[in-house]
């Protein structure tokens, strides 16, 4: 290795420009070696210096620092030149080294001289610390706007959030109310007059419902829901939204529409134009469609319901004034006929009379029924009891060419009906459902428990959502079309042939529901048959039967005691009383409640029997007992009317401790129920009806 320097170093392989060094090695090296330090001293700088300003472009005067960078480079090749020319001659190379750096130098010098002013105007550190400090009071102030505006920004936000959700919720519960209320919303947009059929058309969720879709399942146009309204309406409905686009007004209309499935349903629709305030252009057509089919029905039962009422106060006011009429007619006949023997010549047409009474005592009776004014006896019943109590006589009923089949439920509920008028209805419903299979069929009946909730009693008028019993009768007949239910219930309505039926059958059967508490639909069909449904409110109590009366024979129907007749209609009044005297009774009688009243004040006497009519002149029967009974604790009351009232009946149901004789009556059924009350160990609640037999 020394050898090795030795040689480099050797004065005889330096060139001219050792003499500069004197021919000594030694000083050679140590310039050599400065020459080198330097030259790589100069390379590192401008290096360092360009990273600087790549890193930061920001700093000021970059091209100052890049101009210094080269002059610094230039510097350091003529270094790198001194060490090179100690062996190779290339002067010439190390001038022109040495003149680029002499440019440099000089530019560089020009230009700092130059840049000093603007050097100068830099901060100087306490002016950069006032700056910083100014700073970061800015900064302080403008991070506590902005921290705010930040706040209020979230404050925004939540109030948007809320909006947002209240605008969603807002939309749910819209859907919801469309929902229940089946109303849809739509709009039309009016864009293109000449061609409507290209303006869009928006339906909610519930419009598609209402057409039979689900929501979004297809896509709208004007001509989907022109094809969808009736055949029969499409004209109307076109005219209607014609109009209301050509006067810019709005217009309703109800229609009827056809389902997919082919179902049809009624809607009432009502839309309005909205303009563009500035030109007045119509912009769009918007509207909501409501399915009122449902309703409609609900209005048509409700004014079937009506009607029901009317006819049957009318009727009920009939039966009463025919029943007073009726117990003349027959008290009368019987009388008669008790003092002829059948070989007299008036005894046939005398039993004519009284038997023509008697039937049309029975149509009263119907009457009364439908009416809902009759007195019933209700009792915790099992159904299921009734119809196999029935069976026998409804399989004689209906004939052999009819199957009867029954379906009882397991388990079948209670209901408190009177048992004589439930058996009355299953009668004559088998003999409607007969008289409907002419050439035979199926007569069914059947029972069940069943829940009638919110959603039926919606849809049918009068029902209270609870429990019921079921009782249905069906059958396989004929049918009936939708004019022929709407009148079914009506008294003397028939589709029978004259004199093959009255027409009080289905009326009767309806009015001992209804006064029962509960309620008849029918369902059918042409071609298809019938069902009637009857439902009446479920009871918990068990089933019983109340304690029969004692009855009393015909020999023991006289007596002596005293009783005080009230009855405003004469012919009635003078029958009752030359009955009961016939009988053996002391009779006083009066028209009207204070006539009575002052009847009792001069009888010294004991009264043992109040006989009076429901509904009496200037003193209702009720009110009389109760004067009559405060002033004399003894005295036994026995009512009659034809037509009940509230003043002793509530429901149908009389009120307990009272007894009551139904007009028209037989002259021995008076007696004998005068005798039963006489004999009566306590005032119990018995009622005796029409006897038609």
């Amino acid at each position: 290795m020394i050898d090795l320097l030795e040689s480099v170093f050797a004065s005889e392989g330096f060139m001219p420009h050792g003499h500069c060094y004197l021919w000594n090695s030694r000083l050679v090296l140590l310039h050599l070696i400065s020459d080198g330090l330097i030259a790589l001293a100069y390379t590192s700088i401008p290096l360092t210096l360009l990273y600087v300003v790549r890193r930061r472009k920001d700093i000021p005067f970059s091209w100052m620092f890049s101009l210094f960078g080269l002059f610094i480079i230039s510097c350091g090749a003529t270094h790198y030149m001194e060490i090179w020319t100690v062996w190779n001659p290339t002067y010439w190379l190390a001038g022109g080294i040495k003149a680029l750096t002499a440019v440099s130098s000089v530019a560089t010098a020009v230009l700092l001289v130059r840049l000093v002013p603007e050097a100068l105007k830099l901060p100087s550190p306490d002016e950069l610390l006032k700056a910083k400090e100014s700073l970061e009071v800015a900064v302080a102030q403008r991070t506590a706007e902005l921290r705010k505006a930040n706040e209020q920004l979230q404050v925004e936000l939540l109030e948007r959030r809320r909006a947002e959700e209240g605008l969603r919720a807002s939309q749910v519960n819209l859907a919801a109310a469309q929902r229940v209320a089946h109303i849809g919303s739509w709009e039309l947009a009016l864009t293109n007059l000449e061609n409507p059929i290209e303006n869009p058309l928006y339906w909610s969720d519930e419009m598609f419902r209402i057409f039979g879709y689900e929501p979004g399942q297809l896509e709208i146009r004007r001509e989907t829901f022109f094809r969808a309204v009736h055949p029969d309406d499409r004209q109307a409905v076109a005219a209607a939204v014609a109009e209301s686009i050509e006067l810019k007004k709005q217009y309703s209309i109800e229609h009827r529409i056809l389902l997919p499935d082919g179902r049809e349903r009624i809607v009432f629709e009502q839309a309005d134009i909205l303009n563009d305030e500035k030109t007045g252009q119509a912009l769009k057509m918007v509207g909501v469609t409501q399915d009122i089919t449902e309703r409609r029905a609900l209005a048509e039962q409700l004014r079937q319901s009506q009607r029901m009422e009317a006819i049957g106060r009318l009727a009920g006011g009939v039966a009463h004034d025919f029943n007073n009429l009726l117990t003349a007619i027959i008290g009368n006949g019987e009388l008669l006929l008790s003092r002829l023997t059948s070989r007299d010549p008036m005894w046939e047409e005398l039993g004519e009379i009284v038997t023509a009474g008697q039937r049309a005592a029975a149509l009263t009776a119907q009457l009364l029924a439908f009416s809902r004014k009759q007195v019933l006896m209700p009792q915790v019943l099992d159904l299921n009891v009734l119809v196999a109590d029935n069976g026998k006589m409804l399989r004689r009923l209906i004939g052999e060419d009819i199957e009867l089949v029954t379906r009882l439920g397991s388990d079948l509920g209670r209901a408190l009906v009177d048992p004589g008028q439930m058996g009355q209805v299953i009668m004559n419903l088998a003999v409607n459902a007969r008289d409907a299979m002419p050439k035979g069929g199926k007569l069914t009946i059947e029972t069940a428990n069943v829940e009638l909730d919110e959603a039926y009693a919606r849809n049918h008028v009068a029902v209270t959502p609870g429990r019921y019993v079921m009782l249905a009768v069906s059958d396989t007949g004929v049918g009936m079309d939708a004019q022929t239910q709407s009148r079914l219930f009506e008294p003397f309505f028939t589709t029978k042939e004259q004199g093959q039926g009255t027409g009080l059958g289905l009326s009767t059967v309806y009015g001992i529901v209804k006064q029962s508490g509960g309620n008849i639909w029918v369902y059918s069909e042409l071609g298809q048959g019938s069902v009637f449904k009857i439902y009446l409110p479920r009871v918990e109590e068990t089933v019983h039967r109340p304690e029969e009366i004692k009855s009393v024979s015909s020999e023991e129907l006289s007596g002596t005691e005293t009783i005080l007749l009230v009855e405003d209609e004469e012919a009635v009044r003078n029958l009752v009383r030359s009955i009961l005297e016939r009988g053996g009774y002391t009779v006083f009688q009066a028209s009207n409640g204070m006539e009575a009243m002052e009847l009792v004040s001069r009888h010294t006497g004991r009264v043992h029997l109040l006989l009076t009519d429901v509904v009496v002149p200037k003193m209702s029967g009720r009110e009389l007992a109760e004067r009559v009974t405060a002033s004399r604790p003894a005295t036994r009351v026995l009512y009659m009317s034809g037509y009940t009232d509230d003043a002793i009946v509530h429901h149908g149901v009389l009120d307990a401790g009272l007894a009551f004789l139904q007009k028209p009556f037989r002259p021995e059924a008076l007696l004998r129920k005068v005798r039963e009350v006489l004999d009566a160990s306590t005032d119990l609640t018995t009622v005796t009806r029409t006897e038609i037999n």
